[in-house]
């Protein structure tokens, strides 16, 4: 539910000012949902891999928790990316997601990072992994 969404509002909102080319791109270095053995060696993955928070009597409103894994073959690397995620996405509110394929529009209310970014060592690959996760306050508009 909204993985897609969010990782275009990451992308949309990781524009270089000049050149308007993203920092973190779709398909390039921004994956969602899980990584593919053929996914860039430097790259950031988006995944749901906590449960989130619903609420019976507002409907409308979610709690999303959403971890981004950032890895690369430098630990350099690695740790900047994540950095960048956090920096971008924490303290972030008042924004609306693109609308993609749901059709619903869905507001931000609130991005707040769960605890600071953390190393998570060397993956089966020897690449270098940080991870990060993010509740996403959203609402349906």
């Amino acid at each position: 539910m909204i993985l897609r969404e969010i990782c275009q509002w990451v992308e949309d909102h990781s524009k270089d000012p000049v050149t308007f080319i993203p920092q973190f791109e779709i398909g390039t270095n921004l994956i969602y949902g899980h990584r593919l053995t053929e996914s860039p060696v430097r790259c950031v993955l988006a995944s749901e891999t906590s449960v989130g928070e619903s609420d019976f009597y507002l409907v409308d409103k979610v709690s999303k928790i959403v971890t981004f894994v950032a890895r690369s073959n430098s630990y350099e690397e690695a740790s900047q990316d994540i950095d960048d995620i956090f920096t971008l996405l924490h303290g972030s509110v008042g924004w609306d997601l693109p609308i993609l394929s749901s059709g619903n529009a869905y507001h931000i209310q609130l991005i707040q990072s769960i605890g600071l970014p953390v190393y998570l060592g060397q993956d089966e690959s020897d690449l270098y992994e940080f991870s990060c996760s993010f509740e996403f306050k959203i609402q349906r508009q």
